[in-house]
């Protein structure tokens, strides 16, 4: 064994006013010891266990003091040590600081040693990164050469925080050579006037889940809305005006309403590559929040592909390599956008503000109601709920481009009930990659840890020519992964429905047919009933709670399912012109009422149709008993006629609403 080299570092974690870490690495194991001068003398933090990668923590200290430290191991080799270098401890509570703040430094490490150098001329006190630190966070060299190897004249002696962005695959890279509060991925914060939550926008957040729960502690916590400054940092935005995807549109439903609500300053975020801000005031706080893209560190930078127009951003430059200095001062924040140059390209100065941290108007943890897409706006966008459906490969990958949007007319292809009919023709996955994701945001029911019961239904054709090319079309996929085979299947030579040797029904080549799939955990057995234009076809069997068919939650990790694809390519192209899904068994006699494909969708708005009054999708009992309760007790929705009473004209108004049932 050859003598032990520091290959990275040493740099500073975890920086609080009475404690650091200090973290380095070397080639082969070693001990480690931290030499420091504190209180007037030299002292070691030694420890034998021999390791590569060393993390040291030191305690103790006092605000702002001054701390010469360098680190040492040995192997029985000999030994290597570090050049002195100098820190201080973080801030007493109060104190205004200064920072550096950047995102995707992934793709070009000259450009981020540019910037490096340019924020060691600025002396940050802090250093704040949005995420994508690397390309592949499983490749171990990308850890030095693109991340701590240009930090490193700066990280040791100026402490880091890191957002988790989506190159970082959620590697154990990330933990080894990170040390952060917490679980490391999302945690809180505090550094002199400021209080920052960092979270990962790569894992779920939506409401009810384990994450969203501690954004909601932390932001309403003594600490957050007592400090001068509330930030925080993730590395999806929710606002980009040239791009979009479907983690933003849940950032924006379920994340601003409590940043809006608890009061939150900046919110700093990566992702796009390009640098975008601006400055709102929701109507329902009257309190400024400002949004911070700061993705130019060194990745491909993006033109515009979106074409958003978003009140919440006020400018967009696309072009330009950069990175952020906050002046986090007593009573203003300056913010510089700086370039490769040194050019201020941006600049904006926000006064600070009182806050009166609160809870959205909704917590989000009931039932999410059912979603539908009907495809009239020529895109993916659900006609009306909290669901979203995107392509597997992502927006520019084969599915999209090969799957098209238009009416029947146009298309070439059959109406509905001699109606013009718009729709989706969707290609063969002829790849696992391919398909369609669907995130339908349900909570677990059935009594089980997942989504036991639910409802799919389709109108859909099956062209003759895809019967003639293929033998089978998956319809949906319960696996995360789409490493299985599908969940559910039409077997092309007959048309019939079904899964695992059990098929029903049939679907005639080049007709629409309305296709529903009910999953029904009764107690002891988990069910599957399928209909073909409301009539039943069939029933079987498919195991017990929490078993194959059943769907991962909102709060999983991964909270969604597939449509159209399987495991190994063993698909079909065809055509579909609404898709319903709601979480919850539907009954025979609602499949029924539903009756045959129609070119008005499957099932109206439940929110236009009033006598629907728990959103249900149907109008039933239970809506009248909901709507009795609120008229009984006074409630405001119940004055039904707006004159500022609740009284029997209000349930009159609702029994003819509902005696008539949804339009």
């Amino acid at each position: 064994m050859a003598p032990p080299q520091i290959i990275k570092g040493p740099y500073l974690q975890n920086m609080t006013r009475q404690s650091v870490t200090i973290m380095w690495e070397t080639d082969t194991p070693a001990d480690s010891t931290v030499h420091y001068f504190a209180d007037g003398q030299w002292l070691d933090a030694p420890d034998p266990t021999p390791v590569t990668i060393h993390e040291v923590h030191l305690d103790g200290f006092s605000a702002s003091e001054m701390i010469t430290y360098s680190v040492e191991s040995a192997n029985g080799q000999g030994h290597a040590q570090s050049t002195q270098a100098i820190f201080k401890m973080a801030p007493p509570t109060g104190t205004p600081f200064r920072m550096c703040v950047w995102g995707d430094n992934q793709d070009r490490p000259e450009v981020f040693s540019q910037h490096v150098a340019k924020m060691i001329v600025d002396q940050p006190d802090m250093l704040l990164a949005c995420g994508d630190v690397v390309s592949t966070g499983s490749d171990y060299a990308q850890w030095d050469n693109r991340f701590l190897g240009p930090l490193r004249p700066l990280i040791q002696y100026t402490p880091m925080i890191v957002a988790i962005g989506n190159h970082e695959g959620n590697s154990h890279w990330f933990y080894d050579f990170l040390d952060q509060p917490g679980n490391e991925h999302w945690f809180s914060y505090t550094y002199g006037n400021a209080f920052f939550l960092v979270l990962d926008t790569n894992f779920p957040f939506e409401r009810g889940t384990e994450q969203y729960a501690f954004a909601e502690s932390a932001l309403l916590s003594d600490e957050a809305q007592n400090a001068t400054w509330l930030f925080v940092a993730h590395h999806h935005p929710p606002y980009s005006e040239v791009y979009e995807e479907s983690t933003y549109a849940r950032i924006r439903e379920h994340l601003i309403p409590l940043y809006e609500s608890a009061g939150v300053d900046v919110v700093f975020h990566g992702h796009i590559h390009d640098y975008e801000r601006g400055e709102f005031v929701p109507v329902k706080t009257d309190r400024r929040i400002w949004e911070v893209q700061t993705s130019g560190a060194g990745g491909t930078l993006w033109s515009d592909e979106f074409d958003g127009d978003w009140e919440q951003i006020d400018l967009v430059i696309t072009d330009v390599f950069h990175y952020c200095t906050v002046d986090v001062g007593a009573d203003q924040l300056h913010l510089q956008a700086i370039d490769l140059a040194g050019n201020v390209i941006d600049q904006f100065t926000i006064d600070a503000a009182p806050r009166e941290g609160t809870l959205p108007d909704d917590d989000g943890s009931g039932d999410p109601g059912p979603t539908q897409w009907d495809f009239a706006s020529g895109d993916l966008a659900a006609s009306y709920g909290p669901g979203e459906i995107e392509f597997a490969d992502g927006p520019g990958g084969p599915t999209g481009q090969q799957t098209a949007f238009g009416s029947t007319s146009a298309l070439g292809l059959p109406p509905i009930g001699a109606q013009a009919a718009h729709v989706m023709a969707f290609p063969k996955a002829a790849s696992s990659t391919m398909g369609f994701r669907v995130r339908h945001g349900a909570p677990a029911n059935g009594g089980g840890a997942y989504v036991n019961d639910y409802t799919l239904i389709l109108d859909m054709l099956l062209p003759q020519s895809s019967i003639n090319a293929d033998d089978w079309l998956p319809i949906h996929n319960t696996n995360a992964t789409n490493t299985n085979d599908a969940d559910s299947w039409v077997r092309l030579a007959d048309g019939a429905v079904g899964v695992s040797g059990q098929y029903d029904g049939a679907i005639p080549a080049d007709t629409w047919r309305r296709v529903a799939l009910v999953f029904d955990y009764d107690g002891s057995t988990e069910r599957l009933h399928k209909y073909i234009d409301g009539a039943p076809v069939g029933t079987q069997d498919l195991g017990g709670l929490d078993g194959r068919w059943s769907l991962y939650t909102r709060a999983d990790a991964t909270p969604w399912f597939y449509l159209f694809t399987d495991d190994n390519g063993e698909a079909a192209s065809a055509v579909v012109s609404s898709i319903h899904f709601t979480d919850r068994a539907m009954s025979d006699a609602e499949i029924a009422a539903l009756g045959p494909a129609d070119a008005d969708g499957i099932l109206p708005d439940p929110a236009a149709c009033t006598a629907d009054w728990n959103h249900d999708g149907v109008v039933n009992t239970q809506d009248f008993v909901a709507f009795l309760n609120e008229w009984a007790a006074h409630d405001r929705p119940a004055d039904l006629n707006g004159d500022g009473f609740v009284d029997t004209r209000d349930f009159i108004a609702f029994l003819n609403l509902w005696s008539a049932g949804c339009p």
